[in-house]
């Protein structure tokens, strides 16, 4: 058992350090490297030299030939997405679908 136990432990180290050392830290080496900004997020830095975003996200469209986002029917009020969270023996939530 030994015969076969110490070879396959050697493997699953030699592996290990291979794949979760050795890799990430060559390709992350490689990344910074050829494309900065990008490895770094695209970060956007507003005229202090503070972090304020990423190009990545929240991007603004600003001509007609771009992609045209959907409307919002909640605007940008992130409350608005969300779920009520009234359980369905609330008397409130009867209320709410009688309103109109």
């Amino acid at each position: 058992m030994s015969s076969v136990l110490r070879p396959a432990l050697s493997l699953i180290v030699l592996m290990s350090l291979i794949t979760g050392v050795a890799y990430p830290l060559v390709v992350t080496g490689v990344a910074q490297v050829a494309f900065p900004a990008q490895a770094n997020g695209s970060l956007l830095y507003d005229e202090a030299g503070k972090v304020r975003g990423s190009t990545l996200i929240a991007q603004s469209f600003t001509g007609d030939e771009w992609f045209q986002s959907r409307p919002s029917a909640g605007a940008v009020w992130t409350r608005a997405s969300g779920a009520s969270k009234f359980a369905p023996s609330q008397p409130a939530l009867a209320a709410r679908g009688t309103g109109d």
